[in-house]
């Protein structure tokens, strides 16, 4: 395996080390190597993870009640996490996750009509992501996106919203199709 201590492997099919930094707070993540978790036992130390399936949020919490009351408005449990995809994490504490296995590209990243909640195992540019009308991109304090759209960076301009560029290896990040 590599140490892949700066998140910037740009390969696909390589063997690499990664350590997840997760902060207090709310934050978007993504499995960055290829393969799916059990979310209870890699994010255990979290309050809530949350996934969007494409029509419906699926949520896991180590805290029963938490489930229960999530339970009677017909949230699904989140079982299980999935590379490719992207996840919502609210953590009362700051820890890290280690994540073995082989670095993956967008090509395992199926993005259907409409919203996408997605993440990614290399290091991407936004413009990759050509056939979408937007991308979001939480910072942890605020949002930069991006778009093909000449009229929609000019709006974001306009706002002051900062433009995404580039997409880490374990970021989670939203996809308007």
């Amino acid at each position: 395996y590599v140490e892949d201590t700066t998140w910037d492997i740009e390969e696909t099919g390589k063997n690499v080390k990664r350590v997840m930094s997760v902060s207090k707070g709310w934050q978007l993540v993504s499995v960055p190597v290829e393969g799916s978790y059990n979310t209870g036992e890699k994010f255990k130390n979290s309050v809530t993870v949350w996934g969007w399936n494409g029509s419906n949020w699926e949520v896991w919490s180590g805290a029963s009640n938490i489930v229960s009351l999530l339970s009677q408005y017909k949230i699904t449990v989140l079982s299980k996490l999935e590379s490719g995809k992207g996840y919502w994490l609210n953590s009362g504490e700051e820890y890290t996750e280690n994540f073995e296995g082989l670095s993956y590209g967008k090509d395992k990243i199926n993005l259907s009509d409409g919203w996408n909640l997605v993440g990614c195992g290399i290091k991407l540019k936004a413009s990759e992501f050509g056939e979408a009308k937007t991308l979001w991109q939480w910072t942890g304090s605020n949002w930069k996106v991006w778009s093909p759209q000449s009229a929609i960076i000019t709006l974001l301009n306009q706002y002051k919203i900062e433009i995404a560029n580039e997409l880490k290896a374990g970021e989670g990040f939203w996809v308007n199709k």
